[in-house]
């Protein structure tokens, strides 16, 4: 029988510092079996769920979602984003946003660029989840794609009186198994060619989950998931060394790692009572919260909808 491992603080960090160069850089292949052979570790499918136990992204997944679209020629370099005041939310699951949410996101939206930090729509590419929600008629690609397109205007709407921009970081629902589009285009795909279109420039796509705002936050939406309230977002501002803002958990939250670096988690915008998904099973996957923050030079709010405010200057 083999001895369990005992992970050590040096262990994560070549782990984190491997994982992460090779999502940057898109090198994919044997990754866990190179740093099994860095750590001295005989299965490299421990040091896999090690990775996803500290909130890594899932280096291949991650790479197969963005390479999929084989038409469009993405860059594997990661956005930067210069700002001078952006609000930035996450999870509008369309169609199963949140009117009311997103109405309010608007209109405090005034003056500053936009962010939406992964799962624009309810699709999937390696969540299970989707599975699991079909055959609803309204998680429809079709229909995603529309209200996505539909809901990002109104965003550009907004941003175009002072000249902002929209930031669109793409997570795991965005990307759906090619079953699941009946040979059609991802919503992912889809979103470019129409917002390019109508939108032009106005409107910025980043070709991975993960991004740089300014010098000192990373934008990020991981494919790994704790139901204890900023433990991912912890995780990954040790890893970058820099104030982390995350999508993916569906609880605002701020918090911050032993560093002193911020740590926000932004809930999003999604409606959980039309989510199939929100219900499946029992386990427990904490209480949502929808909400977004808005990052500033002189500091940073954020909102958790049906709360007031937190305030830093």
């Amino acid at each position: 029988m083999t001895q369990k491992r005992e992970w050590t603080q040096e262990d994560d960090d070549i782990i984190a510092m491997m994982v992460m160069d090779a999502n940057r850089e898109g090198k994919t292949n044997a990754v866990y079996t190179a740093i099994a052979a860095e750590l001295g570790v005989d299965n490299p499918d421990c040091v896999r769920k090690r990775a996803r136990e500290l909130g890594l992204p899932n280096v291949r997944l991650n790479v197969q979602a963005t390479d999929r679209q084989e038409s469009r020629d993405y860059s594997l370099e990661t956005l930067h984003i210069e700002s001078e005041g952006m609000i930035a939310t996450a999870d509008l699951h369309e169609p199963h946003i949140h009117r009311e949410h997103f109405y309010e996101f608007l209109n405090e939206a005034q003056g500053y660029d936009q962010a939406i930090v992964g799962d624009i729509d309810n699709g999937d590419f390696f969540s299970h989840f989707s599975k699991r929600a079909y055959p609803d008629a309204s998680d429809d690609p079709e229909v995603a794609l529309r209200c996505s397109v539909e809901d990002i205007s109104l965003m550009a709407e907004v941003a175009k009186y002072a000249n902002k921009r929209i930031y669109l970081i793409p997570g795991n629902h965005d990307f759906r198994k090619p079953a699941a589009t009946n040979g059609g285009i991802g919503v992912w795909y889809g979103l470019q060619l129409a917002l390019e279109k109508s939108l032009g420039d106005m409107v910025v796509f980043s070709s991975q989950p993960v991004a740089t705002l300014n010098s000192d936050w990373v934008l990020i939406h991981p494919d790994a998931y704790r139901p204890t309230p900023g433990s991912v977002a912890r995780s990954f501002a040790g890893v970058y060394e820099k104030n982390v803002l995350l999508g993916h958990s569906h609880i605002t939250n701020l918090s911050f790692n032993p560093a002193g670096r911020l740590c926000i988690d932004v809930g999003g915008l999604v409606d959980e009572r039309r989510e199939s998904y929100r219900y499946y099973g029992a386990k427990p996957y904490g209480q949502w919260v929808n909400g977004w923050a808005i990052i500033t030079p002189s500091g940073y709010t954020v909102h958790a909808c049906g709360t007031k405010p937190i305030l830093a200057n």
